[in-house]
């Protein structure tokens, strides 16, 4: 919108903007209507589907009316969706290694990094210390 408030250049910008508004979005549905329509859809076709079963339950106990004589009838089975497990992504680490191999760890006697000082820094980190 502020782009095309700035090609246009309009004398009123506000007026502008409102009819930009109005003209390009005015006749969308918002998120709640669009929300509002999906849920309407889903709620017929829910009554579709549960007629749908019904008619078919309504079949299958008129058959076995008829096939309760015999002890052998098959049965009709419905495999049901088995329930979605999420994929774990926040699994701990398994183990984490803090030791470093190589050149970097080798066992000998620690010996301390040590910086020459000037006799002045000497005084003056003396001082500090006191």
């Amino acid at each position: 919108m502020s782009v095309a408030t700035f090609e246009a250049n309009p004398t009123d910008p506000i007026d502008y903007m409102l009819n930009y508004l109005s003209k390009n979005h005015g006749n969308q549905l918002s998120v709640n209507a669009n929300e509002r329509a999906e849920l309407n859809y889903l709620r017929e076709d829910v009554k579709t589907l549960r007629k749908q079963l019904q008619s078919n339950m309504s079949v299958s106990t008129e058959e076995d009316k008829d096939d309760s004589s015999d002890s052998e009838a098959e049965e009709v089975v419905i495999d049901l969706a088995a329930p979605f497990k999420k994929p774990s992504t926040l699994n701990p680490r398994r183990s984490v290694s803090a030791e470093s191999f190589g050149n970097f760890n080798k066992k000998e006697d620690f010996k301390p990094p040590t910086y020459p000082k000037t006799e002045e820094q000497m005084t003056a980190l003396r001082a500090r210390l006191e």
